[in-house]
């Protein structure tokens, strides 16, 4: 199981998406206590947009005793952004977060946050978070799922969706990017 796991993560880094979903299913029939193996399952799935497969992994991964930030994290955002109206639910999103912030508290985890709270139609709590994303913690990271459209500074999918326009909730990081964009072209 372990080799499984192994192999499955690193064509998963290398973008081979569909050898590692192979091997890591192999991975959790193998050892399916490993909650390492749910994990990376998840996020492979998740890489594939394909949420339906992505949120079990993930919860399964924590009833295992995963109980890190990330894990709780990426399952708050797709419960609160996912393309799958049927698979949001911002009541769990917003505890998932809460919960991840609570591990972690990050300006990534703060903006699922805020992303959680529009989801649940906490809009004001949502301005409010989204805000102390800004402020609160450390530089943000380099995002994995930025290339993918899923976060803040692209289109999302909480931008697309009918149950209104979060574009206020990106506006720190749309005018930062705007700036730069005006700055280069200087």
């Amino acid at each position: 199981a372990k080799a499984y796991l192994s192999r499955g993560n690193t064509y998963r880094r290398r973008g081979d998406f569909d050898h590692a979903v192979r091997d890591l299913d192999e991975a959790v029939r193998l050892d399916p206590g490993n909650p390492f193996a749910h994990f990376s399952r998840g996020a492979t799935y998740d890489h594939l947009f394909d949420d339906a497969q992505a949120i079990p992994s993930y919860e399964e991964a924590i009833r295992l005793g995963l109980n890190r930030a990330v894990v709780y994290n990426r399952l708050a955002w797709l419960y609160a952004t996912s393309r799958d109206d049927s698979l949001r639910d911002g009541k769990k999103a917003v505890r998932l977060a809460k919960k991840a912030i609570a591990l972690r508290d990050s300006a990534t985890h703060r903006e699922t946050l805020a992303a959680a709270y529009a989801e649940a139609g906490r809009f004001d709590e949502a301005l409010q978070e989204q805000g102390r994303a800004s402020t609160c913690c450390a530089p943000r990271t380099p995002r994995r799922a930025a290339s993918r459209g899923r976060r803040p500074g692209g289109e999302t999918t909480a931008t697309a969706s009918p149950r209104g326009d979060f574009d206020s909730l990106h506006g720190v990081r749309t005018r930062a990017q705007a700036r730069r964009a005006a700055t280069s072209a200087q």
